[in-house]
């Protein structure tokens, strides 16, 4: 389980450690026990920054609250100065999660900011939440 990204200029992939971004976050929250133990029992978790969490108690400990709140944030876990925020979006029809996530610089986050991306995301999600149940009625 990793999460790529494609930069398109390159045509190189880069992969993302689903352990430190938000959005990987939200995709291991509510992954099946099970599958999410299988994932972690070989994952060698690397610092990337001071910041990223290598101990795997300290990473399970944050699943279950982004489970209950419905976001995730990281910050600087994966690169210094960059923070990112992460919301499930819920496929019902085809029993998925998406993550729906911003990143920004952290020299432009403040707790009030943050709140307001959370909402904003949550909104968002919402709506595409609202237009994947829609496109089933087609199908």
């Amino acid at each position: 389980m990793k999460l790529i990204y494609t930069n398109s200029k390159k045509s190189e992939y880069q992969y993302f450690p689903i352990y430190a971004t938000s959005f990987g976050k939200i995709i291991l929250s509510y992954s099946n026990d099970k599958k999410r133990k299988d994932f972690l029992k070989n994952l060698n978790l690397e610092p990337f920054t001071k910041f990223t969490k290598i101990n795997l108690v300290e990473l399970l400990n944050e699943l279950d609250p982004i489970r209950k709140n419905e976001y995730s944030i990281s910050l600087e876990e994966f690169i210094y100065g960059i923070c990112d925020i992460s919301v499930p979006i819920f496929d019902k029809k085809a029993k998925r999660v998406y993550s729906l996530g911003i990143i920004v610089s952290k020299t432009k986050l403040s707790e009030s900011i943050i709140n307001e991306l959370i909402k904003i995301l949550k909104n968002t999600k919402k709506k595409i939440e609202k237009d994947l149940s829609y496109l089933y009625k087609f199908q």
